[in-house]
């Protein structure tokens, strides 16, 4: 069965892969890695906050990084996070199941 018979979205915006949830959850992965540092322990329930203490004190990420990887996943996925959403995202879980959500 391909994706166009369920009457969804097949593609999200910026993308010409399928919007699957693991789609989804490697975009995030990537971006993570790109914008707070190469060595997190990136995982289902891992906390964004977790993140914070990675790295040493010149490669520390901080809460803007954090700021900047919800204005990243507006552009990647074209949608808006509202503030209340992202005090919601406390856990990469949480994370993708709002996008995967906004975008279906």
């Amino acid at each position: 069965m391909n994706h166009e018979t369920k009457g969804k979205k097949d593609f999200y915006p910026g993308s010409d892969k399928y919007g699957t949830i693991i789609d989804v959850y490697e975009t995030v992965h990537r971006i993570a890695l790109e914008e707070i540092h190469p060595d997190i322990d990136f995982h289902w329930y891992a906390k964004w906050d977790d993140f914070l203490s990675v790295g040493n004190f010149f490669t520390r990420p901080d809460h803007y990084d954090l700021v900047e990887i919800a204005l990243r996943l507006e552009e990647t996925f074209g949608i808006k996070i509202s503030d209340q959403d992202a005090e919601n995202m406390i856990t990469v879980r949480d994370t993708i199941l709002f996008l995967w959500k906004a975008i279906n």
